[in-house]
């Protein structure tokens, strides 16, 4: 019988900032999950821990001699953790 091994965690490849369990753009999706769940109830931290995150990932691009599209890297890094707009008629009830 043999153990199977314990999933990889959805954390950054750096410097090419890819997920090394998945292989996706990071953060992939489990890693968001992860880390909304993590930062519950605290998304200003979980908003400045991604801005450091984007900054090291702008200067490893940097480095790496690559192109960066700051709009396109601030919509991946940190824009999904938005909360959705609340209507401003529900808003008031």
């Amino acid at each position: 019988m043999t153990l199977a091994e314990p999933p990889r965690p959805h954390l950054p490849m750096r410097p090419l900032w890819r997920c090394r369990a998945c292989g996706a753009e990071w953060p992939c999706s489990p890693a968001r999950l992860r880390l909304l769940r993590e930062y519950e109830g605290c998304r200003v931290s979980l908003a400045l821990y991604l801005v450091v995150m984007l900054n090291e990932a702008v200067q490893d691009a940097y480095r790496l001699g690559l192109r960066v599209d700051l709009a396109a890297w601030y919509v991946r890094m940190i824009a999904w953790i938005r909360r959705p707009e609340v209507p401003v008629e529900r808003a008031h009830q």
